[in-house]
């Protein structure tokens, strides 16, 4: 793949808006007040993104975006291996890098984790009955793949084409943006071009 993409020059480099453990407070503080953020998550002024291009982007500035995404994705993995060798070796993780949690208000509380995808929220709230009152999962993929988001925005800053060419382009910016994700790639002039 990586021969096959290093000449692919169609994406525009861009650096990322990490979304990090010091953006928690206010995720999780619009995640509980907020209706809707779980599936169009927003931070204020920010194209947030999450995920392995975001914490390691700092690749050869010469290289694709498409290659700077993919070696994202196995230096990603390299420090996830030499993560788990430690873990074997000491028994001991620095979790506090990987996962985090706390109290929400009332009888309610959360956890973030960092994951190949990108940072993973969970929080639960429990009802003065004891049971669970309310669940809300805000998931990587929409911070990624949210329509002002930063898949969008190299899209849109981007000179992509209409040809066969193009849809693989784009199929492969959405594979380094998410493996997980299901799609499909059709590509149309715009209506006022």
């Amino acid at each position: 793949m990586l021969q096959d993409i290093g000449n692919d020059r169609v994406f525009n480099g861009r650096r990322p808006d990490p979304l990090t453990i010091n953006d928690d407070p206010e995720v999780i503080a619009r995640l509980c007040a907020e209706p809707g953020y779980a599936s169009l998550p927003h931070l204020q002024g920010r194209v947030a993104e999450t995920g392995a291009y975001a914490r390691l982007a700092a690749g050869d500035v010469e290289a694709s975006h498409l290659v700077q995404r993919l070696l994202a994705r196995i230096n990603d993995v390299r420090l996830c291996l030499k993560q788990l060798t430690a873990l074997a070796a000491t028994g001991k993780c620095d979790g506090a890098s990987l996962a985090c949690g706390g109290a929400t208000p009332g009888a309610g509380g959360y956890g973030a984790v960092e994951c190949a995808r990108g940072r993973l929220y969970h929080q639960a709230e429990i009802g003065g009955d004891g049971r669970l009152s309310s669940y809300r999962i805000l998931a990587p993929t929409e911070w990624n793949f949210h329509p002002a988001g930063p898949f969008v925005e190299t899209l849109l800053s981007s000179s992509v084409g209409t040809d066969e060419a193009a849809v693989r382009s784009v199929s492969r910016l959405a594979v380094l943006f998410d493996p997980c994700v299901a799609f499909e790639v059709s590509v149309r002039e715009a209506a006022h071009a």
